[in-house]
């Protein structure tokens, strides 16, 4: 045994090619043994509603912010919301050189932003931050004097959020019997997004200043600004006559990530005049070489469904073809696993 394969050996990195994977090796192996010692270990945190353990350390002295830290072999991206410390939050900066661990900053979330997807009316909420205005006057012009001190609010980008357009209105608080609403003045799509692992991850940057509350739109019960009522749901059983069809939404490319967490697909069902049935539920499958198909893992879950590839180097560039059927109406996409 030469000398290298001896440091191998030693480091626990049996497998490794360079003596860097090997003292890479030996980094992880010290850092898992000692993760769950630390005063800041986390076990029951939550990313994106998973509970995933985590090491969250205060970020110097600023008290709104945590640096984080996960366990060896697992990870996280901006835009994530964590769930720690009775309390909401948001990763923000990630750094990219995970050869160890992942590691990254998260804000404390002080607001929850509700409203309506446009096209259904469903009830939308997101937690966000929103940080103090960066300048400040007044309109006098108006009939009611109303600050136009704008705000900056960072949210997940997901497919609702991306919808987000100038003059959206948002209902951020009630303090006493008095809502205060928000418009967007400005959307910063491309600062804080990324393409990582396959996808494009990161967060919304809006900037919002205060409107005017309309008692004849608002609803201050439910916290909506705009508010209307929820489409009238058709029948949803178009007939094979119909000649339906199903499409799917997701973010970013039609792609997995090799050993990544599971992405979520939509389906979308549409009859025969090209009006979406709302509601509708789906039989979720997928096709693949039969030798392939237990290292994909399918969690179906009604109109969406979670697909991910497990940590096989032989699945890169395998192409899984997606299937949701609903009735006699099939539709199917092809998902691409990437490295």
């Amino acid at each position: 045994m030469n000398a290298l394969e001896k440091n191998r050996w030693i480091c626990f990195g049996k497998e490794a090619t360079y003596a860097k994977d090997s003292r890479i090796a030996a980094l992880q192996k010290d850092f898992a043994n000692h993760f769950k010692d630390s005063i800041d270990y986390q076990p029951e945190a939550k990313v994106n509603g998973k509970q995933q353990e985590l090491i969250v350390a205060k970020n110097k002295s600023v008290t709104n912010t945590r640096r984080i830290y996960a366990y060896p072999g697992e990870t996280f991206y901006a835009g994530d919301v964590v769930d720690a410390l009775n309390a909401k939050w948001l990763i923000t900066e990630v750094d990219q050189n995970k050869e160890v661990y992942t590691k990254g900053i998260m804000q404390l979330c002080n607001r929850e932003l509700i409203w309506q997807n446009r096209h259904t009316g469903e009830i939308l909420r997101r937690w966000v931050t929103a940080e103090k205005p960066y300048y400040s006057n007044l309109d006098e012009a108006k009939p009611l004097t109303v600050s136009s001190r704008e705000y900056k609010i960072q949210v997940t980008f997901d497919e609702e959020t991306s919808l987000i357009d100038i003059d959206k209105r948002f209902m951020l608080e009630i303090i006493g019997e008095s809502p205060k609403t928000y418009k967007v003045t400005a959307v910063d799509t491309i600062t804080a997004r990324s393409y990582q692992s396959g996808e494009i991850r990161g967060f919304l940057v809006l900037n919002v200043t205060q409107d005017l509350y309309n008692p004849k739109t608002d609803r201050k019960d439910l916290l909506l600004c705009d508010y209307v009522e929820p489409a009238q749901m058709p029948d949803p059983t178009p007939s094979p006559a119909d000649d339906g069809k199903i499409t799917f939404t997701y973010n970013g490319n039609a792609t997995i990530r090799q050993g990544g967490s599971a992405k979520k697909f939509t389906a979308h069902l549409y009859d025969g005049a090209d009006n979406e049935i709302l509601d509708a539920e789906f039989e979720w499958s997928i096709a693949v070489d039969g030798v392939l198909m237990d290292k994909f893992t399918l969690t179906p879950s009604g109109a969406f469904a979670r697909l991910a590839a497990m940590d096989f180097v032989e699945l890169q560039g395998v192409v899984v073809q997606l299937i949701a059927k609903h009735g006699e109406i099939k539709g199917s996409l092809d998902v691409e696993v990437v490295s």
